[in-house]
């Protein structure tokens, strides 16, 4: 079960693109059942592409990842991060 952020049933875009391989649906903000937020395919169930990380329509430098994510750790504060983990790229902001 989830929910969408605008009520509307397919949550709020966050300007990316989907990342599966043949999908032409955009990441949206949805939040599961517990409320947490989450970031998923608008093309649910079609692509079960989902993440907790926010992700940012900045390509990665160093691999060409289409996408970067967004984390928050208490260590290092708020950055960008390659959702790639053979490249380990991260930027911060």
């Amino acid at each position: 079960h989830t929910e969408s952020l605008n009520g509307l049933g397919n949550g709020t875009t966050v300007g990316v693109k989907c990342p599966e391989l043949n999908c032409q649906g955009e990441i949206v903000e949805k939040r599961s059942k517990r409320g947490k937020t989450f970031y998923g395919c608008s093309r649910y169930p079609e692509c079960s592409f989902a993440t907790w990380d926010k992700p940012v329509a900045k390509s990665c430098p160093v691999c060409a990842s289409p996408y970067l994510i967004e984390k928050n750790t208490k260590l290092k504060g708020t950055f960008l991060s390659c959702p790639n983990r053979e490249c380990g790229y991260q930027e911060s902001i």
